[in-house]
């Protein structure tokens, strides 16, 4: 079975597919794609193999860290599951603050991964119903705190959400804001199942998705 890897080799990033297990090298990478084409069961999928290592924190906005789904992946789930935190967010303002203490949070809690799953969800709502310009600058803050532990030597997933622009194109939500915190970029295709990677280099790679997850 093929695993996605994501993430920095050396000192450039790629996406790339290898034949042992699933690794996640350092920087901030971005996946994002409409409903159903992957980004939960790949945030779930990768969070279980980081778990073989050490302890996971995943912050879920959506309730789709599913232990259904977790039980088809892996038969070690249970075992695994004792190194996954999972945090539910109930709102804007509750990711704000739980994304503000997410540094010290990483530190003390000794966590090798970190995902948030997705960004854009609470996002996108704050956006109708706070202050516009506000709401934007709270993200930034937000983005700046990811982007300050993937520094650190922990890999940091973010998945989010779609919207068709006006041009026709498909763009992540946040735009151009969460994309520049981003040291990768992959964009997840539906039909037929693609992953697209746009930063740092271009490329694409037919997948499907099983039991097992993510398989190429």
């Amino acid at each position: 079975m093929l695993f996605l890897v994501i993430g920095s080799y050396l000192n450039s990033y790629k996406l790339c597919v290898v034949s042992k297990g699933m690794q996640f090298l350092n920087g901030l990478s971005l996946v994002y794609g409409p409903s159903a084409s992957g980004k939960s069961t790949l945030a779930m999928q990768s969070s279980l193999e980081f778990a073989r290592k050490g302890k996971v924190l995943f912050l879920d906005t959506e309730k789709s860290f599913s232990i259904d789904r977790i039980k088809l992946m892996c038969d070690d789930y249970e075992e695994l599951l004792e190194n996954i935190m999972v945090i539910s967010i109930k709102d804007f303002d509750d990711q704000f603050e739980k994304l503000k203490q997410v540094e010290e949070l990483v530190r003390t809690g000794k966590f090798c991964y970190v995902v948030i799953d997705s960004f854009g969800f609470f996002y996108r709502h704050g956006l109708h119903n706070q202050d516009y310009t506000e709401v934007n600058e709270k993200a930034v803050l937000m983005l700046r705190n990811l982007k300050h532990v993937s520094a650190s030597g922990v890999p940091v997933l973010v998945t989010n959400q779609v919207y068709t622009g006006q041009d026709g194109q498909v763009k992540t939500v946040g735009g151009s804001m969460i994309r520049n915190f981003s040291d990768s970029i992959i964009e997840l295709e539906l039909e037929p199942r693609k992953i697209m990677n746009h930063k740092p280099e271009k490329n694409e790679i037919k997948f499907k998705i099983d039991n097992s997850g993510f398989v190429f």
